[in-house]
């Protein structure tokens, strides 16, 4: 696991942690994943904990995002479908999150600069389909790896600065 992004920070008298995590071991199935994890602890609040992974699959043209481990949305590598991945990002309710808008930002931002940055990927990757290889997608979205970071951090703030 290589670690993006590692952040806490205190609001309303809880900590809150940001993880987004590349799953390395996940590019023997031919997929590049990423696990974001959003946690509340230490405050008034019951401590609480959100995972959701995004896989990007090359071979299958395939997208998808799991929250605590279930399959909720599934789209193609250039996000065609009826509903856009960040449409259905930005529409995930907040009960999902337990109630708690701060962990729902935290969540939606990691899923958000992931799928933005494998969108792109598979956008400057399009001459000849070379976005179906593994180690050539792999490559561009590594070399993002920091653009990914500074997107999630940047939109999980301005997410609960608009709460």
């Amino acid at each position: 696991m290589a670690k993006l992004v590692n952040l806490s920070f205190d609001i309303a008298g809880s900590t809150y942690k940001l993880k987004l995590d590349y799953d390395d071991a996940a590019l023997v199935q031919d997929t590049i994943a990423f696990d974001i994890v959003a946690e509340r602890f230490d405050g008034k609040l019951s401590n609480k904990s959100i995972d959701a992974r995004v896989e990007i699959i090359p071979g299958q043209d395939t997208i998808v995002i799991f929250i605590a481990g279930k399959e909720v949305f599934r789209t193609d590598v250039f996000d065609k479908g009826e509903t856009s991945a960040e449409e259905f990002i930005q529409a995930i309710p907040a009960s999902v999150f337990g109630g708690d808008p701060i962990l729902g930002c935290a969540v939606k931002a990691g899923l958000s600069s992931v799928i933005g940055q494998a969108i792109d990927c598979c956008r400057n990757l399009e001459a000849e389909m070379r976005w179906r290889i593994v180690s050539e997608y792999l490559r561009c979205m590594s070399q993002n790896f920091g653009k990914i970071s500074r997107t999630a951090m940047f939109r999980a703030f301005g997410c609960i600065a608009r709460l």
